[in-house]
């Protein structure tokens, strides 16, 4: 049969649980959220990320830089 359980092969990946991210998400300035998940869950360009939030892609930048710090204080990822 080809067919595994879901388990083995996840659809896509994520560090931590997708219930504490999503939590964390929440917490983040809209921006800063729709920033992070567009690029990172969405697989969107910075550049058409700029467009979406009527905003420039420098911005956009300083919201993914900005967001991701601040999920990762709130995930507690200590990796260095």
């Amino acid at each position: 049969g080809g067919r595994s359980p879901p388990t083995s092969e996840p659809m896509y990946e994520l560090p931590e649980p997708a219930a504490e991210v999503t939590a964390a998400l929440r917490k983040l300035p809209a921006q800063q959220r729709a920033a992070v998940v567009l690029h990172y869950y969405a697989d969107r360009p910075i550049r058409e990320i700029a467009e979406l939030l009527g905003t420039s892609s420098s911005t956009v930048a300083v919201h993914l830089h900005r967001g991701r710090n601040r999920l990762r204080d709130l995930l507690g990822d200590d990796d260095g």
